[in-house]
């Protein structure tokens, strides 16, 4: 099961058609694993940052469609990522900070804005 939902995760972000991907692009950063001895069967059923304890970590939701289709996905991605990633450092505490999708669409003059784009790019002018 979840093997069937990483997999879907995956296969619907590839075929949204707005993330463009750049080959020369390499991340700086190199990763560490946090929990080298935890596998598949020691991960729990279901885990959502939208309630731990009680706990909604989560900011508000964004839509790149309304009022009209935007191929921004990438923007829409990496904003609401780090808005969620701030909300998490700061224990959900008022008010919400959520980064402004349009400066990216309008100033990240290495992306595509509504043609596409990477959310690399996008970590890198943020």
């Amino acid at each position: 099961m979840k093997i069937a939902l990483i997999l879907t995760l995956i296969l619907v972000n590839c075929s949204l058609g707005c993330y463009i991907k750049d080959d020369d692009e390499k991340s700086p950063y190199s990763w560490v694993d946090p929990f080298p001895d935890m596998g598949l069967k020691d991960l729990p059923d279901s885990f959502t940052w939208g309630n731990v304890n009680g706990i909604n970590y989560l900011t508000q939701m964004k839509n790149q469609h309304i009022p009209q289709y935007c191929g921004a996905c990438w923007a829409h991605g990496t904003t609401s990522a780090l808005s969620d990633r701030i909300a998490i450092m700061r224990n959900a505490a008022f008010p919400e900070i959520n980064l402004n999708v349009q400066t990216l669409l309008d100033c990240d003059t290495s992306d595509g804005g509504c043609h596409g784009g990477s959310q690399l790019g996008a970590y890198k002018y943020i």
